[in-house]
């Protein structure tokens, strides 16, 4: 016994060597290979740093780090070295076989190394955290001081991408693990299955080799989990943080392209928004960016933006939101083939076999009944409407009347399109009696002339539609119809006040209206005399709807109003001598045709002591229209201009007595201004559009001293002004002291000779500008 071990060490110093020579020499030819494909996957994963490198530097002027370029340089030297080796091995005898087999183990765990390195440099792309903690893992992983390591941090920050990357970094030998084995333990936890699991990927089996397994799961090397998990079981913690902003920010341009910072509809603001919202969580960024690259539209951004913020759980949404909503459900159906969208993108229709299609799978569950566009001249029988319908369609057709004595059953319709049924007069009081689940009600463009009270209790009514139904003379109390978000009375208008109605019918329903509008979300409405309209606004009391279109025209003329927030006035007196015209004071869009009793805007504003009081006035005011207003001398004093500071479009147009835009209204205000260089400065810093056209009195903006500043000024449009002498532009000045144009301007559209005879108060303004202009030729 005293010479066992002796010779046992002797053996192992002797024997060991030998095994590992012949080892070695056995070896040669598949560590050859083993070596060939390394160094083959080494520049397969070059080239695509080198190819990310070079779109970087050229979509984004990014220089590669010292780190990448000293990488690439040592893959270039591996590369040669392997070449010299290859030679080598083919001519070497027995003995150096055995030497250079071992060398070639050494050459594979050099390139592993550098092999590895490629995550590090990759990730380094878009932040170098995934490849420092993946490093991290690795070194404490091949060394003997850590046996067991715990990943932990938020949901979606990119453990289990940690994970993955060095899994696939053991499955590559050599390493010092014989057995590598990936298992995940479910919530709560089952040891049965967990140990069946590492049963199976140790290839053994239950109950025979139990103590074995469970060994196994007790020297687990490696583990996602949450922190207090990785304590309780004495791991060496590894906490996973969050991206910094430019990190999340590079991955997600990344992700999305970065040919999305080109495109002219999108802004950086609202790229980085919804990067924001992201929360700067990798499985978070990595997922939206892919389902917004390619999409190029506003509305597609912005509802993206809502659906991340949650708006669209809610209610109260506002209608710009839902507007982006429908607009790219819209788009979708669209590119899925689903729907056609016309040349000129005003609409979008259905091609004739996918509605045959929709129609069948419709008319089972849900059900739907759809006789749209067939010009049918009786209305469908109360048999055809079944208890389960969902949604009826029956618009544009020739229907005169509903039975009198027809009342469906049916609880759970929520759409009823009656609207384009330009015959259909009367709808009986018992129709809507066993309909209270209706939300949608659209009978635009019909003659019913009172609508029944049963209306009244649609308590789950959302949307309410009565454009232009030219004859209604009376609608219910909608008082109780507390889910109504969307009423539309465009065109619409009480003719006719039958004397068993009461003579204050009219006032209550638009006192009404006013009262509802506090809580809908649009409101469009058309009022025929300027005391309804003041009834309306004064109602509201500033709580008016979210959004609103509100026109009046005495004439019985009807336009189209074109943005929320917006009032129109057509053809009408708005500075009786009994009372002035009332303005939402939280008006946007405002547009003045035929209305000749105004000089000024001003006109149209209280006063006291004969000055203009904008103490109420909108500051919210973008749009500004004048046209057709026969006796407009100009458009407002500079008392004025302090509530204009967000106006984004001027425009005038054949109101021939116009001389100027800005006036000074008082004899002081006239004298300051000969003195004082502050007071003739005009500025309207989001001005963006200035048009005018066909003013053939117009000769400058500003009075004679007075100069226009407005540094988003986009476009330019000048038509038939036969007068105007100067534009009164001030253009800003570069550092030395010379005009520049302003920074958005896209075009100037004049005529040729009308702007060779311009004046210009700054030298060069000319010369500076002429690049942008785009002359014509009409008249």
């Amino acid at each position: 016994m005293d010479l066992i071990e002796p010779i046992s060490d002797l053996f192992k110093c002797v024997c060991s060597p030998i095994c590992e020579y012949f080892d070695y020499y056995r070896k040669l030819d598949e560590n050859m290979e083993e070596l060939d494909r390394v160094l083959r996957e080494l520049e397969s994963k070059k080239k695509d740093i080198e190819a990310t490198l070079s779109r970087a530097e050229r979509e984004q002027g990014k220089k590669p780090s010292n780190e990448v370029s000293d990488w690439l340089k040592n893959v270039q030297r591996i590369n040669t070295k392997a070449e010299s080796f290859n030679q080598e091995v083919e001519k070497g005898n027995c003995f150096s076989r055995a030497c250079l087999g071992k060398d070639v183990e050494k050459k594979i765990d050099v390139v592993m190394g550098d092999n590895g390195m490629t995550l590090s440099t990759t990730s380094n792309l878009v932040g170098e955290r995934t490849g420092k903690i993946v490093e991290e893992i690795w070194e404490d992983l091949m060394g003997d001081k850590v046996s067991k390591i715990g990943v932990w941090g938020m949901g979606g920050i990119g453990k289990t991408t940690i994970m993955s990357h060095i899994n696939n970094k053991l499955q590559e030998k050599p390493n010092k693990f014989n057995d590598v084995i990936w298992v995940t333990v479910s919530q709560p936890l089952d040891l049965i299955k967990l140990q069946t699991e590492i049963a199976t990927a140790l290839k053994e089996s239950l109950p025979e080799n139990e103590d074995k397994v469970r060994r196994a799961g007790r020297l687990l090397g490696i583990l996602k989990a949450k922190a207090k998990v990785c304590r309780s079981m004495k791991c060496k913690q590894v906490a996973v943080e969050l991206l910094s902003k430019q990190e999340a920010f590079n991955l997600f341009i990344d992700g999305v392209g970065t040919n999305i910072l080109q495109v002219p509809a999108l802004n950086k603001e609202i790229i980085n928004e919804v990067v924001e919202e992201c929360g700067c969580l990798p499985l978070a960024i990595v997922t939206v960016a892919a389902s917004m690259s390619g999409e190029e539209e506003i509305y597609e951004w912005q509802n993206a933006l809502n659906e991340l913020r949650g708006r669209l759980r809610s209610l109260n949404d506002d209608v710009q939101a839902k507007y982006d909503r429908g607009h790219t459900i819209l788009n979708r159906l669209v590119n899925c083939c689903l729907l056609e969208s016309a040349k000129d993108g005003s609409c979008v229709k259905m091609h004739d076999l996918i509605r045959d299609m929709a129609l069948r799978i419709t008319s089972k569950s849900p059900l739907f009944m759809v006789t749209a566009g067939l010009r049918l001249l009786k209305f469908p029988g109360e048999q055809e409407w079944e208890e389960n319908l969902e949604r009826v369609s029956l618009m544009e057709n020739d229907f005169e009347e509903i039975p009198s004595n027809m009342s469906p059953h049916c609880e759970i319709l929520s759409t009823l399109l009656l609207q384009h049924n330009k015959y259909l007069q009367r709808i009986p009081e018992c129709f809507f009696v066993h309909m209270h689940g209706l939300k949608v009600l659209n009978l635009c463009h019909t003659s019913i002339e009172v609508l029944p009270n049963s209306v009244s209790d649609l308590t789950n009514l959302r949307s309410l539609l009565l454009r232009w139904c030219g004859i209604l003379k009376r609608v219910p109390s909608l008082a109780k119809l507390l889910a109504l978000q969307y009423l539309d009375l465009e065109g619409t208008w009480i003719e006719e006040v039958p004397e068993d109605f009461g003579g204050e019918v009219l006032r209550e329903t638009v006192e009404e209206a006013a009262r509802l509008s506090d809580r809908l979300d649009t409101f469009v409405g058309y009022f025929s005399t300027l005391n309804d309209f003041n009834i309306y606004v004064k109602s509201t009391d500033g709580r008016g709807s979210k959004n609103y279109c509100l026109l009046l025209s005495a004439s019985g003329k009807r336009g189209f109003l074109e943005v929320d927030k917006s009032v129109r006035l057509f053809a009408c007196k708005i500075c009786e001598t009994e009372e002035t015209i009332v303005l939402p004071e939280d008006v946007q869009y405002l547009e003045m045709f035929g209305v000749d009793d105004v000089a000024s805007l001003n006109d149209v504003l209280p006063r006291e002591q004969g000055l203009v009081n904008i103490g109420k006035f909108s500051h919210d005011l973008k749009v500004l229209r004048f046209l057709y207003c026969r006796n407009l001398k100009n458009l407002f004093s500079l008392r004025l201009l302090p509530a204009l500071q967000n106006l984004e479009v001027l425009a005038v147009g054949y109101c021939f007595l116009i001389e100027e835009i800005v006036a000074v209204e008082d004899e002081e205000t006239e004298k300051e201004l000969a003195t004082n260089t502050i007071i003739n400065t005009v500025t309207l810093p989001r001005l963006k559009k200035l048009h005018l056209e066909d003013l053939r009195e117009f000769k400058s903006i500003c009075s004679d001293n007075g100069v226009l500043v407005c540094n988003s000024l986009q476009e330019i449009e000048v038509y038939n002004c036969p007068k105007l002498k100067r534009l009164s532009l001030s253009l800003p000045l570069l550092d030395n002291g010379q005009p520049s144009p302003p920074p958005a301007l896209e075009v100037i559209e004049i005529k040729k000779e009308l702007w060779e005879s311009l004046e210009w108060d700054q030298p060069n303004a000319k010369d500076v500008l002429n690049p942008y202009c785009k002359f014509w030729r009409g008249n």
